[in-house]
């Protein structure tokens, strides 16, 4: 009967719930939430920097935004076409060996 039960328990397995008892993913899970919350702060404080400081316009406002994305499209372009001209070994153990 205790086997009946102990089957129809659905959920994860005791192991999964301590993940964060784990001092390096601990770290890293705490890292990556501090680090997109400043991003979040930045985002807001840039959008009130233009308006207060500068006096932008919503027009102007939406360009400097977009302007923001262009270097990332740019260089994901080029970077993009490099890597699938190199040698695929090359560039995964170029990229395990820099980080």
């Amino acid at each position: 009967m205790n086997d009946e039960r102990a089957s129809v328990r659905s959920g994860p397995p005791e192991r999964s719930r301590g993940i964060l008892r784990h001092p390096p993913f601990a770290y890293f899970w705490s890292a990556t939430t501090i680090r997109a919350f400043g991003g979040a702060i930045a985002g807001v404080a840039f959008q009130v920097l233009i308006v207060t400081v500068v006096n932008a316009t919503p027009l102007q406002i939406s360009v400097l935004n977009a302007l923001g994305v262009v270097p990332y499209l740019f260089l994901g372009l080029i970077v993009g076409a490099l890597m699938d001209r190199w040698s695929r070994c090359t560039c995964g153990s170029s990229a395990t060996a820099s980080s």
